[in-house]
């Protein structure tokens, strides 16, 4: 009965970019919705006029209210796990770990329960609706306020407008006073409070008592930091030899997990030392690899073979060696797209490096220290000296997980500054 014609001619190319969230974000699209339906002596059913019919029609359709309430099936298992549980805390602890044990991820997503969460429970297999819905329902049963998230993932988009298409994964939303801490039991690397990067997507929708709704946001607002370690010294023989420390928090600490579990200490070797120059790693040992939601610590031992240039009767040395960063990720002239960092998060790196008997500095990189916007982003570099012993502290702050494009040049100019000192030789 209506036929809509849109027309658009010279539409700019989607051009790839670093940290881009999801390109097609950025494409230009029409997309249609059913609103809301009206039959002959029928009152009017919407579903996407606003985001609480969507939420509601979700709640409903999706059999919420009867999967939530459901205990009998694993309330013995659960009083079990909770025993000697006492604060609300440790039982979020327990139930979360116990959900992660006991049923596996099947890759599918989903904010239903594909096959209810009774079966995914026996089975030990489900999709994402499954899986955080039971983890829902165990959590209210053990006397939590725990309601589903509905969220879309990085691949479906960001919902800009209201529609059931916009979300298309569930995970929980656990109420302690006015915080609402998030959880996705899909993940086996991930702790209470971390969600995986395909569900860090803007924010979502936390559905309440009779399908009521609101908006809460999904990218972490705390901070991550991945500490770095080193001791220097020169050998006879012109090599540096030193000893490594890394200290890896939070999400660095569960990309390090998702990144290297499963890999075997010789195959984790050569991948360290790549792109590390003429390195040899040796006596290398890790702790709370396994230990989720735990600090990782690395370490090793270390020799470098072109670590050094000698210029005649002077020696220039990177003290960063591969901690440095070599070049700045923004290239582009100009930038449309937001800059998607992932979370905030802190480098930072300490140097102590012993001068070699019978060698004295002749020069040292100035210190410096940079702010971007005040607060947004900080690097710091400073180096002092006392008596044969240097010692460089260096560090870059990134408080935000997300930047505008009108902060783009502000960026790019903040990582040449960092990549200038970073280069710098000690002579």
């Amino acid at each position: 009965q209506t036929v809509y014609t849109i027309t658009k001619e010279n539409i700019p190319a989607l051009k790839e970019e670093v940290y881009v969230d999801y390109l097609y974000n950025y494409a230009a699209r029409i997309k249609w919705e059913l609103q809301y339906t009206k039959f002959p002596n029928q009152p009017m059913d919407y579903f996407s006029h606003s985001w609480e019919d969507v939420s509601k029609s979700i709640y409903d359709d999706g059999g919420y209210a009867t999967e939530l309430r459901r205990s009998n099936f694993f309330k013995d298992d659960v009083d079990a796990v909770l025993d000697g549980a006492s604060s609300a805390e440790e039982k979020l602890v327990k139930i979360y770990n116990f959900i992660k044990s006991k049923v596996a991820w099947n890759d599918y997503i989903g904010y239903s329960a594909e096959n209810g969460i009774k079966k995914a429970y026996k089975e030990g297999s489900g999709n994402t609706g499954d899986i955080n819905l039971l983890l829902i329902a165990m959590l209210r049963y053990a006397g939590l306020e725990a309601h589903p998230v509905l969220l879309s993932t990085k691949s479906n988009g960001v919902p800009v407008f209201p529609t059931r298409s916009g979300f298309n994964y569930v995970i929980a939303g656990v109420q302690f006073g006015e915080q609402t801490l998030l959880l996705d039991a899909t993940d086996k690397n991930a702790a209470p409070g971390e969600l995986p990067e395909r569900a860090r997507n803007w924010q979502g929708r936390i559905i309440k008592d009779e399908g009521k709704s609101d908006w809460v946001y999904l990218l972490p607002t705390y901070k991550s930091k991945e500490l770095n370690y080193m001791n220097l010294q020169i050998t006879e023989d012109l090599k540096l030899k030193g000893k490594y420390t890394g200290i890896y928090e939070k999400l660095v600490a569960k990309n390090f997990r998702d990144k290297y579990k499963g890999i075997n200490e010789e195959s984790y070797l050569e991948l360290l030392q790549e792109g590390k120059g003429d390195i040899l790693i040796s006596e290398l040992t890790k702790e709370n690899e396994d230990a989720i939601g735990q600090n990782v610590k690395e370490v090793y031992q270390f020799e470098i073979n072109n670590g050094i240039e000698a210029i005649g009767d002077k020696l220039y040395i990177n003290p960063l060696l591969f901690l440095s960063e070599k070049e700045n990720p923004f290239k582009a002239e100009e930038r449309t797209y937001p800059i998607y960092l992932n979370y905030p998060v802190e480098y930072a790196s300490t140097i102590n490096f012993m001068i070699p008997k019978g060698y004295k500095i002749e020069s040292l990189p100035e210190s410096a220290m940079v702010n971007m916007n005040e607060e947004d982003a900080k690097f710091k570099y400073l180096i002092t000296q006392s008596s044969n012993f240097l010692r460089l502290e260096t560090s870059i702050d990134l408080n935000k997980s997300v930047f505008s494009a009108n902060d783009y040049e502000h960026l790019k100019n903040f990582f040449d500054e960092i990549v200038s000192k970073h280069s710098e030789a000690i002579v």
